[in-house]
């Protein structure tokens, strides 16, 4: 869980930090043996860590059929939204942690002698909620 959080929250400077270090030469020709055990280290984050968001995609694709798209390359730039919301909330948790931030939606026009927006969803079926002939009970 500690992960979840750490993660968008120091991913961009983790990101920054390893670009620095690769282009200055101190990733791959680290000076010291503290050097060289950072090294690794962000190697192996950079190299796993890329491998576990990108692989399961990659392989749910192909369980589906589905051609790898260009758009996969657009996922650091949806990591660094993750990372803007993750900042954005932890400020609005310090500064106002009673307040709640909610997206507004308006109600959709549900039909009064529509069957199938029984239940109170336009797309969503009312004999989505029933399991054998039995509505199902809340508990």
């Amino acid at each position: 869980m500690v992960c979840l959080i750490a993660g968008p929250l120091y991913g961009p400077f983790y990101g920054v930090r390893l670009m620095v270090d690769l282009f200055c030469g101190d990733l791959l020709s680290p000076r010291t043996f503290a050097d060289a055990i950072a090294a690794s280290l962000s190697l192996n984050v950079a190299v796993l860590g890329l491998l576990g968001y990108v692989l399961p995609n990659l392989i749910g694709m192909a369980r589906r059929r589905i051609a790898p798209s260009w758009r996969m390359a657009l996922a650091p730039l949806y990591l660094l939204a993750i990372s803007v919301a993750c900042w954005r909330a932890l400020w609005e948790w310090t500064r106002r942690p009673f307040a709640w931030t909610k997206t507004e939606h308006a109600p959709r026009p549900v039909g009064a002698g529509d069957a199938q927006a029984a239940s109170g969803f336009e797309n969503f079926p009312a004999r989505a909620s029933v399991i054998g002939g039995r509505p199902l009970a809340t508990p």
